[in-house]
């Protein structure tokens, strides 16, 4: 029924992907330097992302002719795996650091559940 949501899977995903590994980096660094983590800082981040790339999967939704229906399902969708990225992003390397694993181990982890993620949702 939906098939032109196929053209945004790549998109969606890789978002996800992204955005979660730009958290992971930040996060294993802010522990590196033995600095506090800005959790707030990231649900910021993470709403600004969710606000710029939302608009811009409609304006391409919209562009390739997309009916409003589907543009809407894709919208969401990319707000949704977006900000659950930054979360997990924030929280894996946080959780490993207090079970005494590497919170580095956290970036390769991270694409993988986004990317289940991304193509769940």
């Amino acid at each position: 029924q939906h098939q032109q949501i196929v053209f945004f899977l790549t998109m969606l995903v890789g978002a996800g992907g992204n955005a979660g590994g730009q958290s992971v980096v930040l996060v294993v660094r802010s522990l590196a330097l033995g600095r506090e983590v800005d959790f707030l800082g990231q649900l910021q981040t993470a709403c600004g992302l969710v606000l710029v790339l939302t608009v811009v999967t409609f304006g391409r939704a919209w562009a390739q002719g997309v009916d409003m229906v589907t543009t809407l399902a894709i919208g969401c969708s990319m707000a949704g795996i977006v900000f659950i990225s930054v979360i997990v992003g924030t929280l894996l390397p946080l959780s490993l650091f207090k079970l005494g694993i590497d919170p580095a181990h956290s970036s390769a982890a991270i694409q993988v559940l986004m990317d289940i993620s991304g193509i769940s949702l």
